[in-house]
């Protein structure tokens, strides 16, 4: 019986270090696949040109609720996540904990719980799938997904016209079945630097097919005439490129993860002094299409409660709050402060900050530290890069899209013996 059961765990053991090696997952649950896909559709906000119709709208919730309740119940299941490697949940809890708590000093608290709750079940979907299905498969996963938004962008640019072009004071451009143009470019930046890796490590047919992708990609970048997404894709695939010829390995993974947020943290605050030079130098608009204006203004407000700012959420998109106060005194309307860290500075203050400075740089170093396939550091990193990038300039981080894929992107967690969980 005891040569058996050794017998039994060996096999278990071999199976789950094919698994780590980078093949599928035996017995991945295609429902976990289909529910990656349905979130995915969510969360980048696709189809939301429609959402004036019932159609559209359900296009858009649907999915997600039903992807949200199957992969809820995939979580609680002790097989696949035990109570002791709750711990590995702590990068997410450190990130959350100033959106959550913030719900106690919010200037509209219905809305900071509503985008609270979306943040912790994002993290929790994010890192649940990753305990499913392989690096390559989710990213593969992921690809397809996107890319076919993308296709049915340029389709619709090209039958609809009215839906799929954005018409503004300042470009024309594709937007496609997003809402505007940076939401089109923000989710083409992501596909390239997916369908780049997988072109890569790809063989035969398929790199075809990613390659058709890449161009794509770019096509769609360049037409949308979004400048925030053509800069952070470009970041992310030359950090990947460059790391990919070094070969760096998971020993340096405490100085990567201080190099990124200490980048993150000086950028963030000179673009607003050194942006409108560069732009004077390059005769282009020293207002930084209004974003001066819109930092001055945002700035203004976060010296009124500097240490826990106005709450999670609660300042954009909510009647008569800051969002509305800064809005008139400017010719257009902002979804956000278009740089993270003052967003961060407005809705969490100090307080936030500190915390998002901690659980950023543990969610790197975790990140980093638990690969075991040289091959995919440099992507992981290059993936943090145009995170970070958009974020400089769009206030992306917490958003649907970039937030749960950094989740798929990065949760690889696995034991000292590298096994699945």
């Amino acid at each position: 019986m005891d040569q058996q059961e050794q017998t039994a765990k060996a096999s278990t053991y071999r199976a789950r270090l094919q698994t780590e090696s980078g093949e599928r997952k035996p017995g991945s649950p295609i429902v976990v696949q289909l529910s990656l896909a349905s979130v995915l559709v969510g969360s980048t906000g696709a189809f939301q040109v429609f959402a004036q119709t019932g159609g559209g709208a359900t296009l858009v919730y649907a999915p997600l609720a039903v992807a949200c309740w199957l992969i809820i119940i995939q979580l609680l299941s002790p097989v696949h996540f035990p109570k002791e490697r709750w711990a590995e949940l702590l990068p997410l809890l450190i990130l959350c904990l100033a959106p959550t708590l913030s719900v106690l000093w919010s200037s509209y608290q219905q809305k900071t719980v509503n985008d609270a709750i979306t943040l912790v079940v994002f993290g929790l979907l994010g890192i649940t799938i990753s305990k499913y299905l392989n690096f390559e498969t989710r990213l593969r996963t992921a690809a397809l997904v996107i890319g076919g938004l993308l296709v049915i962008s340029v389709l619709v640019v090209a039958l609809f016209p009215t839906y799929g072009i954005d018409n503004d004071t300042r470009s024309i451009a594709w937007r496609g079945i997003f809402l505007n143009k940076n939401s089109l470019g923000r989710v083409a930046a992501i596909e390239l630097l997916l369908a780049a890796y997988l072109f890569v490590k790809g063989s035969g047919f398929l790199r075809i097919v990613w390659l058709l992708s890449i161009l794509l990609s770019v096509a769609v970048i360049l037409n949308s005439d979004s400048q925030t997404a053509l800069v952070a894709a470009l970041a992310g695939l030359a950090v990947a490129f460059i790391l990919e010829r070094r070969r760096s390995r998971r020993n340096l993974a405490s100085r990567f993860a201080t190099i990124l947020v200490a980048s993150y943290l000086v950028l963030s605050n000179l673009i607003p002094l050194a942006g409108p030079i560069v732009a004077g130098y390059l005769s282009r608009d020293t207002t930084l299409t209004g974003r001066t204006f819109l930092w001055s203004f945002a700035n203004q407000f976060a010296d009124q409660k500097p240490i826990f700012g106005w709450g999670f959420g609660a300042v954009w998109q909510t009647p008569g709050g800051v969002g509305d106060a800064i809005s008139q005194q400017l010719t257009f309307v902002p979804g956000s402060a278009h740089n993270g860290l003052i967003d961060l500075r407005l809705q969490l203050g100090l307080f936030g900050i500190c915390l998002f400075a901690s659980g950023l740089w543990m969610l790197i170093y975790r990140t980093l530290k638990s690969t075991n396939a040289t091959t995919q550091y440099p992507w992981k990193i290059g993936y943090v890069v145009l995170l970070l990038t958009m974020d400089l300039a769009e206030s992306t981080f917490f958003f649907g899209l970039t937030w749960f894929l950094a989740w798929v992107f990065l949760s690889d967690y696995r034991s000292k013996h590298g096994e699945f969980h």
